[in-house]
């Protein structure tokens, strides 16, 4: 359903109901390793899901004024005859059985984006928060209880252009990640990145890129700088780059997930600082 009103508001709803079964080349009656930290065995001889999903959604689009906003919620509710089943090892990796037992799961998803172009000071303003809760029932080392998990984000971001040569662009995403089990607050996760893109063009054929991320763990700070050269030769197709990657040498890159019962933290570990050299050719 669609319906628009007032010149620059729209209303959106929809709402659907789908039965679904599993693929069944993924039902092993043996424990297949599936990466490098989880067994998995499904004896069960399929696995139905019957699934609805409901949204709306609310906009406000005035090109005139360049104010544009959304306002969207999706409920999504999900029925499976399938549990799974998850043991942990002392060593963090998991063992995970399906079991014939019969499981329902919802998610709530309210989301907000607004974004304003301001003409006097050449700058954009935008916003884009986001909330989720989803619950369900969780089998963990043969004990069943109530799961939630609870996700907010915030992220606010400006692009300003202070002159033709010069504009650059901030964006701070702020994430809260908590989950409960059976109403006890068992893990939490929150975090601050900061982002920072700088662009000069000091030539109609020269450009200049700088991208700085920034971000604490644990009471560390971590810094990490790319700066990027371009050159485009004149009455040609050609394109010169070079590369700095990674220019302060950092060592680790973390990210950080938040399941039912489990708190994942992921390390990459960097290259030390490199430079590329590329020249490019465009038909």
């Amino acid at each position: 359903m669609n319906y628009k009103f007032g010149g620059f508001w729209d209303v959106n709803a929809s709402w659907y109901y789908f039965q679904r079964l599993s693929d069944p080349d993924n039902f092993y009656f043996a424990y297949i390793l599936r990466n490098y930290r989880e067994l998995i065995k499904t004896e069960a001889f399929f696995q139905q899901t019957n699934q609805q999903v409901a949204s709306a959604s609310l906009s406000y689009r005035n090109a005139i004024t360049a104010f544009f906003n959304t306002l969207s919620y999706i409920f999504v509710e999900r029925q499976m005859n399938l549990t799974y089943s998850t043991q942990l090892q002392e060593n963090s990796s998991l063992i995970v059985t399906a079991m014939e037992i019969p499981n329902t799961s919802q998610t709530h998803n309210l989301k907000f984006r607004s974004n304003k172009y301001i003409h006097a000071l050449k700058s954009s303003l935008s916003l884009n928060t986001t909330f989720m809760l989803n619950n369900g029932k969780t089998l963990v080392n043969n004990e069943l209880f109530d799961a939630v998990t609870i996700q907010f984000s915030l992220s606010p971001e400006i692009y300003y252009q202070t002159t033709s040569w010069l504009n650059f662009n901030y964006k701070l995403h702020y994430n809260v990640m908590n989950s409960y089990i059976s109403g006890t607050l068992r893990n939490q996760i929150q975090m601050n990145r900061h982002f920072l893109t700088i662009n000069l063009f000091p030539s109609n054929r020269h450009m200049l890129n700088v991208n700085i991320e920034y971000f604490r763990y644990e009471n560390i700070g971590y810094n990490f700088v790319d700066m990027m050269y371009s050159y485009s030769f004149p009455k040609s197709k050609f394109k010169l780059e070079a590369r700095w990657n990674n220019i302060l040498n950092s060592n680790d890159f973390l990210t950080q997930y938040n399941y039912q019962f489990t708190v994942l933290t992921t390390t990459q570990n960097l290259r030390p600082a490199q430079i590329l050299l590329s020249l490019r050719f465009s038909f």
